[in-house]
């Protein structure tokens, strides 16, 4: 009688979902990074905002022109346009970390459920599906 071949012997559909989880995991990293990258743009900006706008301001009060007033005025909404962005992007961040389990009717609340994660096989588990030819072949023989 002639062995089955090692790849009959494996679960594909295994090999596949861990080919997949591992691709969801490096596209949620990644989007996690960009994620960041753009969080710490929009407070960049604000923040040269707010202080352009401080700096504005004081001119205007010790300069008394009106154009740096209204400047004064133009780049503080902008650095509050840019901080709004900033604290939605943190909160989205924070939701999808986990840390808030979010509920539109509800509000947030405290994630307390640990998440679960798939049981995946190891590299010495235990082969899913075995013909009984295979199964007689790998019992332990006393």
């Amino acid at each position: 009688p002639r062995a089955t071949a090692p790849e009959n012997r494996v679960d594909l559909s295994a090999l596949r979902e861990l080919a997949n989880l591992s691709a969801h995991s490096a596209l949620a990293r990644h989007a996690r990074r960009l994620m960041v990258s753009r969080m710490n743009s929009k407070l960049l900006v604000a923040g040269v905002a707010f202080a352009s706008s401080v700096g504005l301001y004081w001119m205007s009060r010790v300069l008394t022109w009106k154009v740096t007033y209204y400047a004064a005025m133009a780049s503080l909404l902008i650095g509050v346009y840019w901080g709004m962005h900033y604290l939605l992007l943190t909160g989205r961040l924070i939701i999808k970390s986990g840390h808030v389990a979010w509920n539109p009717a509800t509000g947030p609340q405290a994630a307390t459920a640990e998440r679960e994660s798939p049981e995946m096989p190891g590299p010495f588990s235990e082969p899913v599906s075995m013909n009984a030819q295979d199964a007689a072949a790998d019992a332990p023989t006393s």
